[in-house]
Parts: structure tokens; C-alpha cells; sequence
């Protein structure tokens, strides 16, 4: 997919690029929680898999939406 920004330059999307990394402030806003609540499940053991580079946490996208998807309750 091509697309036109201001000025006429173009950028091209591909859908088979990788979305990058979320930080637990970006996975907090999705989930409508805090980052000390994200930090606590991480401690417990719980919550979405998350992946420890150098110090830094970071969250993939496609594990937090499977995440969800799988800890969805559906009433009978």
C-alpha cells in the first residue's frame, strides 16, 4: 500500500513489517490500567508475556492482543 503525505512524498506500508515494541506505558492506555498495576502482574507471574531487554520491558503487540483474546469471558 502506497501512501501520499503533505508535499507529495511518498511512503510505502507493508503489512508483513512487524509493529514495534510497546512500553508498558502504551500497554497501560490499551488496557485501561497503570504501569504499577502492569509491574505487580509482571512480579506475580500474571498479565500479558512481556519480553526483558537490558532493563528495559517491553511488550509485543501481537502477544497482548492473543493476551486479551485468550482471557476473555463470554457469558453462557
Amino acid at each position: 500500500m502506497t501512501t501520499k503525505h503533505a508535499g507529495g512524498a511518498q511512503s510505502v506500508l507493508s503489512a508483513d513489517k512487524p509493529r514495534p515494541l510497546a512500553t508498558p506505558t502504551e500497554i497501560a492506555e490499551y488496557l485501561g490500567t497503570t504501569v504499577a498495576a502492569l509491574a505487580q502482574q509482571r512480579y506475580r507471574g500474571e498479565g500479558a508475556p512481556y519480553k526483558l531487554l537490558g532493563r528495559r520491558i517491553r511488550y509485543d503487540w501481537a502477544e497482548v492482543t492473543a493476551w486479551v483474546q485468550a482471557n476473555t469471558v463470554e457469558c453462557a
